[in-house]
């Protein structure tokens, strides 16, 4: 079994640097069709896997181990990823399953409020990816980003927000904690009290999805 390892170190994440991040891939690889996308080469240039192989804990092995040219995100591929109208289907069945949300919506139809917000999350590949990955490898945190980022809308509509202000809140709220993808599930999975370093790991992941979203800007 192989051991899930992370390359982040307070605020010196280097997306180049395979971390946790390869092995949920790799546990999921099956499940979603996780293929790499295009030949992937080390930093030296070296050719470490080819285009169109299934990701395997295998390969992860070998890939785990060196820097590589581009990050492993924009080296792969997902056959079953989560479509926008996939998305916006999730977001219905935890609004009808909450008592709350479905008041809000009986008040405010919150349901068509946010209707046309689900074509922005198309406009945004690796986004779509992550959140892909986190409906599998993490359902917990997948559905605290649900409830997180419909609260959000909500509260931006109520705050009388710009349409642009509330696009943004989705995004931002679906994203917030897509840096938590690329920690060590034996500190995220620890029992008992966690140690400062600990802590201060988990807290990495907001310096980590700062430097994804940057990736997506780009």
């Amino acid at each position: 079994m192989l051991r899930l390892i992370t390359n982040n170190k307070l605020h010196a994440y280097d997306p180049l640097v395979p971390d946790a991040y390869l092995l949920r891939l790799a546990a999921i690889s099956k499940e979603c069709g996780v293929f790499t996308s295009v030949d992937i080469y080390n930093a030296q240039g070296a050719l470490l896997v080819k285009e169109g192989v299934l990701l395997t804990a295998e390969i992860a092995e070998v890939l785990r181990s060196h820097r590589l040219q581009k990050p492993i995100e924009e080296s792969i591929s997902l056959e079953r990823e989560i479509s926008a109208q996939a998305l916006e289907k999730r977001f219905t069945e935890v609004l009808q399953q909450d008592d709350l949300l479905s008041a809000l919506n009986e008040h405010q139809n919150i349901v068509e409020l946010i209707q046309h917000y689900f074509a922005y999350y198309d406009k945004f590949p690796l986004l779509k990816q992550k959140i892909s990955v986190m409906a599998v490898a993490m359902p917990e945190l997948f559905l605290r980003t649900i409830y997180c980022t419909w609260f959000s809308v909500v509260i931006a509509k109520e705050m009388r927000f710009s349409e642009t202000g509330c696009v943004e809140i989705f995004l931002a709220a679906l994203s917030h904690d897509i840096g938590m993808l690329h920690l060590n599930m034996f500190v995220l999975d620890k029992r008992g009290q966690l140690t400062p370093e600990d802590w201060l790991h988990i807290q990495e992941h907001v310096f980590i999805g700062a430097s994804l979203l940057r990736q997506m800007q780009d």
